[in-house]
């Protein structure tokens, strides 16, 4: 991934939605914001286009970071059998024992460094192949990365640990917590973090579970599974998932043909976010700064951040 979609990436993760602290008022009142009237589409409405919307962006954001590394598939799932099957898995390796690590530095555009360790772990008998394991850790010291006038500056962790029974058994975990600092606008400071976990089995696609939060303005809190992603920047991106509320709603999400801008922001595509009480908020984007959302037949335009 060259430096700009680096940096397309990242501002898609991030969120421009502050944090906040919700009262036992909001929950009460949750029922009266869901309301619209001739020229509102609700606070409810407006809540949960904004959580899509952002949730996809991450979801993206992750599929296409340039802390993942590359793997046999990126088609995220999030399945319940996910920690039985990786238990199962790890019941089949054998031991490994043979071992090399070595250490690489990547200095920053304008300053700071990137120092991974890389250890690979194979049989101790030479004459087979798998098991065979990957584990890295990556500590981002001060790490500046320029383009085109804007810089970031990074500090924080990358781990992954890969191991492969054979070649078509694998599991994959990977972790990151990254606080960075820029002069891109609107984006002064945050933290980018996630983690991801896969388990590859014979004869069957690979499943990955991704942890990720995001916190809305009022309090509530969402994530996002059974994630499924195609597409690229270029031709946009089709998602579809599964976004949750910690206070037990939920919606089936379904994104086409979305394209971001150098901001970060969506600049064309629809998302559907379908209730589990069967009621559907639709949003479209008509450029990089606005969003329209459509909520029981009312339309209202919101910006985007």
């Amino acid at each position: 991934m060259n430096k700009k979609m680096f940096l397309i990436a990242m501002l898609s993760f991030l969120t421009a939605c502050g944090g906040g602290s919700s009262s036992s008022n909001d929950a009460a009142n949750k029922d009266d914001q869901q309301n619209v009237t001739g020229s509102s589409v609700g606070d409810h409405a407006e809540e949960v286009s904004y959580v899509a919307t952002e949730t996809v962006k991450r979801a993206i954001a992750s599929d296409a970071s340039p802390f993942s590394p590359a793997r046999p598939s990126r088609t995220i799932t999030s399945t319940s059998s996910n920690a039985k099957q990786t238990r199962r898995l790890a019941s089949n390796v054998v031991t490994i024992k043979t071992t090399d690590t070595n250490t690489e530095t990547i200095a920053g555009d304008c300053g700071g460094q990137i120092a991974t360790t890389y250890t690979r772990s194979s049989p101790d008998n030479q004459n087979e192949i798998f098991p065979i394991g990957f584990t890295s850790v990556s500590d981002f010291q001060d790490y500046c990365m320029d383009y085109d006038g804007y810089t970031m500056v990074m500090s924080g962790t990358l781990s992954a640990d890969m191991t492969y029974t054979d070649m078509d058994q694998h599991s994959f975990v990977y972790t990151y917590s990254v606080d960075y600092t820029s002069d891109i606008p609107d984006y002064p400071s945050g933290t980018i973090s996630d983690s991801e976990s896969c388990i590859k089995e014979a004869d069957q696609e690979e499943a990955c579970t991704i942890s990720s939060l995001f916190e809305y303005a009022d309090g509530d809190n969402y994530a996002i599974s059974d994630v499924s992603i195609a597409g690229s920047a270029n031709s946009g991106y089709t998602v579809s998932g599964t976004l949750s509320a910690d206070n037990g709603d939920s919606y089936d999400v379904s994104v086409t043909n979305l394209t971001f801008c150098e901001t970060g922001n969506v600049e064309t595509g629809s998302i559907e976010a379908e209730s589990n009480d069967n009621e559907l908020y639709s949003v479209s984007f008509p450029n990089c700064d606005e969003m329209i959302v459509t909520y029981q037949g009312v339309t209202e335009t919101l910006p985007q951040n």
